[in-house]
């Protein structure tokens, strides 16, 4: 199917009404259009630029599909990490508040324990 509308498209820009009709009997054997050696080049040179872009299209679909896959993979790891430091800012709270209740404690085992060797 693709090489039936590359045909039809580089027959419709190349040719461009400069081709004649041969019908069978004269010098060749089959019926078909006869174009002139400039209107062939200039088909070849189409079909030529036609797949070096098909190539230069195919290499750019997957180099999208690998930036696609760094954005993926680079959003999944921002999510984990923006979680991660969520969770250690919690965990960081809890053990400074548990951390401030020990000192609490402690100085007053200290202080009461220095009231009673004085008495």
């Amino acid at each position: 199917m693709k090489r039936l509308i590359v045909l039809i498209l580089l027959s419709s820009q190349a040719w461009g009404g400069e081709a004649v009709f041969l019908p069978s009997g004269s010098v060749t054997k089959y019926d078909g259009y006869l174009i002139t050696q400039d209107i062939a080049d200039k088909a070849r040179e189409n079909k030529i630029d036609l797949d070096a872009k098909t190539r230069i299209l195919k290499l750019m679909q997957d180099e999208n599909v690998i930036l696609e896959q760094r954005l993926t993979n680079t959003q999944t790891e921002m999510d984990r990490l923006s979680k991660a430091v969520v969770e250690e800012r919690n965990s960081n709270g809890i053990n400074k508040f548990t951390y401030f209740l020990l000192g609490a404690a402690a100085t007053t085992l200290i202080a009461y324990g220095a009231s009673r060797a004085v008495r």
